[in-house]
């Protein structure tokens, strides 16, 4: 008899054993999360002291979702739906009903022997016993199916999964209002004089190229107007004409400095601007609580202290640019990588140039910000990364803190990056 992954995995979860996770088809190399994973094993149920083995890609037999998706969100199951999707990238995510669906299936109130079209029905019909009569935390919940004829229960929700939801709505934007009549039932439209529109303003474009930056790769974002979402404080997308990530000018290359994307990181693109630039650390939460979207990336300039040993070195960098997603960061640019903080999980490098982090931080300078009366996170201990400690409540270690990263920062450029920035 054939078993899907998903019924592999049931029949797993019932043993209280776990799915093995290994890389390049080497049992030796075990992974650490489904996602970053090769092959998954899975006990064999007729012959438990073989192992039946599926490639991450492969159907998972649940659904539309691969083995790789399956195993990540079973491993992640008793975590709220709102920290699942802050660790899961979104190629790798699973929808929040049928996380729901799964659970119910894999923890015993489905049975084993089921069909797969009768399970997912018997694990809706548990969820709708289990929310029956009991009502959302703040009011908030999503409706399930239900048969006709039936009351619509509703789905309690944990606080933090209502708070991360209002959140996403109130940063959600109406592009357009199907009951206005201009728009639902107006009859056909004629868009030909898009394709017009677009040969003209393609044309300009080309006319308005600077020659320094011809050659240049283009930007991922063909527009320089400010997102009318975003507030005051966050930085429009460079121009052509500015240094970023994307676009780099012979004359002066800007360093470039990475900080996770994780809001729970203790330096982001919220906060670091302050910490780096003004010597005064305040913590990412106070941002998200008052509002203040993050920037898609951002420069500030540095002031150097007198007698520092760049300041009288001629193209000695002043500006820095500071990013969260290295994926921005092309090829031909990491020279210009000059620092980057770390979250102690080796998952953060996954889509970086150097995966390895003893490779990276060879290469890099790296640091971990952390509070000086917590361990260091993850594997920190074990990379050559700078510790970097402040107080929780009070700000009179910040400078020093901050000081201890220029210094390994100008080091790095006045040494073994020279050559990049000013000779």
């Amino acid at each position: 008899m054939t078993h899907t992954p998903f019924q592999l995995l049931h029949a797993t979860h019932l043993a209280g054993l776990r799915p093995s996770l290994i890389f390049n088809n080497s049992p030796s190399r075990a992974a650490t999360d489904a996602l970053h994973a090769s092959f998954i094993l899975f006990p064999d149920p007729a012959h438990p002291s073989r192992t039946l083995k599926f490639a991450t890609s492969d159907p998972s037999g649940f659904k539309d979702y691969n083995v790789g998706t399956l195993v990540h969100a079973y491993d992640c199951k008793d975590q709220s739906f709102g920290d699942y999707l802050k660790m899961t990238g979104g190629d790798g995510r699973m929808a929040f009903v049928d996380r729901k669906e799964m659970v119910a299936v894999l923890g015993g109130k489905v049975g084993e022997g089921m069909a797969d079209g009768e399970r997912g029905n018997a694990a809706k019909r548990s969820l709708e016993e289990t929310a029956a009569g009991s009502s959302t935390a703040g009011g908030a919940g999503l409706d399930t199916a239900t048969a006709p004829g039936r009351k619509k229960p509703r789905i309690s929700l944990a606080p933090e999964e209502v708070e991360f939801i209002r959140r996403v709505k109130e940063r959600e934007r109406v592009i357009g209002d199907v009951s206005d009549p201009m728009v639902v039932g107006a009859g056909s439209k004629d868009f030909s004089n898009i394709i017009e529109l677009s040969r003209k303003r393609i044309a300009d474009l080309h006319r308005k190229v600077d020659p320094k930056t011809k050659g240049v790769a283009p930007s991922s974002s063909s527009s320089s107007r400010p997102d009318p979402r975003r507030g005051a404080t966050t930085q429009a997308r460079p121009t052509p004409h500015a240094k970023s990530s994307r676009h780099k000018t012979s004359d002066a290359p800007i360093p470039i400095i990475i900080v996770p994307s994780a809001p729970t990181a203790r330096l982001t693109l919220w906060n670091v601007k302050q910490f780096l630039a003004d010597t005064t650390y305040i913590p990412t939460q106070k941002f998200i609580d008052d509002g203040v979207p993050k920037p898609t990336q951002l420069t500030f300039e540095r002031t150097l202290r007198s007698g520092h040993p760049g300041a009288g070195v001629a193209g000695f960098p002043r500006t820095y640019l500071v990013v969260d997603n290295a994926d921005g960061v092309r090829m031909e640019d990491w020279p210009r990588v000059v620092g980057a903080f770390v979250t102690g999980q080796t998952w953060q490098f996954s889509r970086w140039k150097y995966r390895d982090p003893m490779l990276l931080f060879n290469k890099v300078k790296g640091f971990c910000l952390k509070y000086v009366d917590e361990a260091p996170p993850g594997d920190v201990d074990k990379w050559p990364v700078t510790k970097l400690d402040v107080n929780r409540n009070t700000r009179h270690n910040d400078y020093t803190a901050v000081n201890k990263f220029w210094e390994g920062v100008d080091a790095l450029i006045l040494g073994e990056k020279r050559g990049v920035f000013f000779e």
